[in-house]
């Protein structure tokens, strides 16, 4: 794989066209599994930017400095972000021009949104600014806004700002878990990308945690790249305890 991957880097983007070019004149694939696989790349990007945002978010480094319907200024970590019209169909934001992902890539429509923009929302989300929804929130499809969700929870639990167990979409985890847990867990990448929009390894961290809060358990997600993936808080025990997992698929599908 490194080998592949070395030789794939040394071509110029000029190169990178042409084989681009030459696999759709010469793949066996219809048109809506080319325009499927573009979209799941995609999604996956813009996944990814909203996890590059957790650093920033969660750290405090995301200050609203102006909001309203038609403007919106903030600072994150030194790049200043500008939105108009959040939410309708003038919308239209800016970042920094220090930021290479705006200016290389959302500047020239390669991609909606860079990791600054995804971080601004999350502290609009999580000061009950804004509304979690795809028609408040321009590029936040339902995936997004899980993951987005998902961070602005994180954050919560760390203040303390979540209550105990109350209003949990229990019928529809409990659904998720039953009919995904075990598919998941064996890397079934299928269902991972298709109802979820992520990778199974990731997919299925979420589902372990997700179990243990129905079973009353506070967690605490890993916000880095590396070490624990989750700490379980056993609060309502006496006396009170913590676990930390380390969650893992099973590469063979044989666990």
């Amino acid at each position: 794989m490194a080998t592949k991957y070395s030789l794939l880097k040394s071509l110029t983007a000029e190169q990178l066209r042409e084989i681009a070019k030459m696999l759709a004149e010469q793949l066996p694939l219809s048109m809506d599994e080319i325009s499927d696989l573009v979209e799941r790349f995609k999604a996956d990007k813009l996944l990814g930017k909203i996890r590059d945002a957790r650093e920033h978010f969660l750290a405090g480094r995301v200050e609203i400095e102006h909001f309203s319907r038609e403007m919106i200024l903030a600072k994150v970590a030194g790049y200043t972000v500008s939105i108009e019209n959040l939410g309708t169909a003038d919308f239209a934001y800016r970042c920094d021009e220090k930021c290479r992902d705006w200016l290389y890539q959302v500047s020239k429509g390669r991609y909606p949104f860079c990791k600054h923009y995804a971080a601004v929302i999350a502290q609009l989300v999580y000061g009950g600014l804004v509304e979690s929804s795809p028609s408040a929130i321009n590029h936040f499809s339902e995936p997004l806004l899980s993951e987005l969700s998902g961070l602005v929870e994180t954050r919560k639990r760390e203040e303390g700002a979540i209550a105990p167990i109350t209003g949990r979409g229990v019928e529809t985890t409990l659904a998720c878990l039953k009919d995904d847990f075990l598919c998941v867990s064996c890397q079934n990448s299928g269902v991972a990308r298709a109802k979820y929009r992520s990778t199974p390894d990731r997919v299925f961290e979420i589902l372990v945690e997700q179990a243990f809060q129905l079973l009353e358990f506070d967690t605490i997600p890993r916000t880095g790249q590396h070490g624990w993936d989750l700490l379980i808080l056993g609060t309502l025990a006496s006396p009170p305890y913590i676990a930390v997992a380390e969650i893992k698929t099973a590469a063979g599908g044989v666990y």
